[in-house]
C-alpha cells in the first residue's frame, strides 16, 4: 500500500500569500495511516492550546486516506480542525468526488493556514497553486459560487469545496460543501473556512495514483466488491437511503422534533424513504467509486418549485426540518402495525382472565384509532388517554408500563414505574439505523447506564406473546421489580 500516497501534503498560508509542500515521512505513515490519523496529529502538532478556533492559528485541514483515489470503494475525505462549536477536535467526513481529486493534483492532504485580508479562492491545477480573488463570489450560496468559479476557469470538470452565507457569516455550525453535493458537516469547519475569508477551494489533477501490485489489488477489490454487493446492510442502504432511518427514530424517540422536547413526530413518514420515494425520487446516484449507491435523485413535481431536480434529503437533514402533512391510508396502515403488539398483548390478558386494567397512551393523531380498533376487537378493561393526561390517569395509577416510545419511557422512569421497552421496524428501516446509531440498546435509561435495566423486546421479540410472557414474569416476581427500581 505504501504506493498509494502521494508522499507530500500542500501548506497554504492565506496570510503571507505563500504556499509550500512538506514531505510525509514513512514513520509518519505507518503511525497515523492517512485520513484523522494524519490531521490529529497535525492538528496536535500545530494548534497550542487556547488557540481562537476562528482565528488566524487554527488551521484547515483536508485530508485523503491511503486508498483514495484508488479503484477501492473508498473515496471519502476527512476536515480536520479546532471546532468553534465544541472547541475541541473536529473531524468532518464528506463523500463525492472532491477527496480523490486532491490524491489526483498529487497531494495527499491540503492544509490551509493564516487569514487572507479579503475574500479569496484557492486554485489548484496539479503544481500550479494559485490564490484569487473571491469578492465577487462573497454572499452567493454553495451552489451558485461552484457554477461562477467553474464558468471563471473555464472548466466543467474541476473539483470545488465551499461555503455560503453561513460560512461566511461564521455561523458555529456551518458546513463545507464539497463537488457536488456532499457535505463537511457538524462542528462548524464552514465557519472556520469563512474566518480566514476563504470562499472555496477549487482542484484539478492528472497525476494516477499507483499501487504496488495491481493484479492482487483488483483482485482485493473484485471481493470486496462482492462483499457489498451480497451485504444486507448495504441492500438496505442502496433500496432506501438514509431517509429509512426516520422511522426507526421516531419509534424509538431519538428524534430531535422541537429539539428534543418531543423525540417523535407524528407525520415523520411523510420525509422519510416511504414518502420521498412516492414524491421525488426517480434514481440512484452513487459518489465516486462506491457501489453502495444510498443517494437518491428525484425532482420536485408540483408546487412552486416544480421541475427543479434535488438530491435525498439525509437523514441528518430530515431529523432537523420537519414539513406538515396530512394522514393518509398509508399513515393508518402504519399507526396499525405500530400499534398491534400492545393491543394483541391486551387481547391475551383478557383472554387469560387476569385481573388488570389498562390505560392505552395514544397522540392526538392516533386517539381516534386506537379508540375504533378496541370496539372492533371487543378488548375490556382499557381506557385511552391523550399527552395531557398521561402523568395524572395514568403514571399516578400504575404498576407497571409497555413502553414504545424513548420520550414517554423517561416519564415512566421518573415516576419510578417499572417497565419494558419494545419496538419493531421493517429490517431495512433496522439495520440502516443500527449502522448509523452504533448503540447497543434502544432505551436512553439503558443507553446511559451501558446496560439493560429496562428490558427491551426488539424486532422478532416485539409480538404479543414475548410481551406477556415478559410482564408477568415481573409481576410474579417483586424482586425484580424492586431492583429494576
Amino acid at each position: 500500500m505504501p504506493d498509494t500516497y502521494t508522499n507530500k501534503l500542500l501548506v497554504i498560508d492565506l496570510s503571507r500569500k505563500s504556499f509550500e509542500t512538506i514531505p510525509v515521512s514513512d514513520l509518519f505513515k505507518t503511525d497515523f495511516i492517512g485520513g484523522k490519523g494524519f490531521g490529529a496529529k497535525l492538528l496536535s502538532d500545530m494548534v497550542p492550546p487556547g488557540t481562537d478556533p476562528l482565528g488566524k492559528d487554527n488551521p484547515l485541514m483536508f485530508m485523503t486516506g491511503p486508498l483514495t483515489g484508488t479503484m477501492a470503494p473508498a473515496m471519502r475525505g476527512c476536515v480536520v480542525t479546532k471546532s468553534p462549536l465544541t472547541g475541541i477536535f473536529l473531524d468532518s467526513y464528506f463523500g463525492g468526488s472532491f477527496s480523490p481529486e486532491i490524491k489526483y493534483a498529487g497531494f495527499d492532504g491540503i492544509i490551509i493556514k493564516g487569514q487572507a485580508k479579503n475574500p479569496v479562492y484557492i486554485w489548484i491545477n496539479d503544481d500550479h497553486v494559485e490564490i484569487r480573488d473571491a469578492r465577487h463570489l462573497w454572499g452567493t450560496d454553495i451552489l451558485e459560487s461552484n457554477r461562477l468559479i467553474k464558468n471563471e476557469l473555464r472548466d466543467e470538470t474541476i473539483k470545488i469545496a465551499g461555503i455560503g452565507q453561513a460560512g461566511e457569516n461564521q455561523v458555529l455550525f456551518a458546513l463545507i460543501g464539497c463537488e457536488y453535493n456532499r457535505q463537511a458537516g457538524r462542528g462548524g469547519a464552514g465557519a472556520v473556512m469563512g474566518s480566514k475569508n476563504l470562499k472555496a477551494i477549487a482542484i484539478k489533477g492528472s497525476k494516477p495514483v499507483a499501487v504496488h501490485d495491481p493484479k492482487r489489488f483488483q483482485a482485493a477489490c473484485a471481493k470486496a466488491f462482492k462483499e457489498l454487493e451480497e451485504s444486507p446492510d448495504v441492500e438496505a442502504f442502496r433500496v432506501a437511503g438514509t431517509a429509512a432511518s426516520v422511522d426507526y427514530a421516531n419509534e424509538t424517540g431519538l428524534l430531535p422534533h422541537k429539539n428534543y422536547q418531543s423525540g417523535t413526530f407524528s407525520k415523520a413518514s411523510q420525509l422519510s424513504d416511504i414518502g420521498q420515494s412516492r414524491h421525488i425520487w426517480l434514481g440512484s446516484s452513487a459518489c465516486m467509486g462506491c457501489p453502495i449507491r444510498c443517494s437518491k435523485i428525484g425532482a420536485v413535481r408540483t408546487g412552486k418549485y416544480k421541475g427543479i431536480v434535488t438530491d435525498i434529503v439525509e437523514y441528518e437533514s430530515d431529523k432537523i426540518y420537519w414539513l406538515p402533512a396530512d394522514s393518509d391510508p398509508l399513515e393508518i396502515e402504519k399507526i396499525r402495525l405500530k400499534n398491534k403488539p400492545i393491543l394483541d398483548f391486551i387481547k391475551l390478558m383478557n383472554k387469560r382472565n387476569l385481573d388488570y386494567s389498562f390505560v392505552f397512551h395514544a397522540t392526538d393523531e392516533n386517539r381516534e384509532f386506537i379508540i375504533n380498533k378496541i370496539k372492533n376487537t371487543n378488548l375490556v378493561n382499557i381506557d385511552v388517554v391523550s399527552e395531557e393526561n398521561i402523568k395524572d390517569q395514568v403514571l399516578s395509577n400504575s404498576i407497571f408500563a409497555v413502553s414504545k416510545s424513548g420520550t414517554i419511557s423517561l416519564q415512566i422512569s421518573s415516576a419510578n414505574i417499572p417497565s419494558i421497552i419494545i419496538y419493531k421496524l421493517s429490517f431495512i428501516n433496522f439495520i440502516i439505523f443500527k449502522l448509523l446509531v452504533n448503540v447497543k440498546f434502544a432505551n436512553i435509561i439503558n443507553i446511559i447506564n451501558n446496560k439493560e435495566i429496562i428490558p427491551e423486546l426488539l424486532q422478532k421479540e416485539c409480538n404479543a406473546k414475548e410481551i406477556y410472557k415478559t410482564v408477568t414474569y415481573f409481576l410474579k416476581n417483586p424482586e425484580l421489580i424492586e431492583k429494576q427500581l
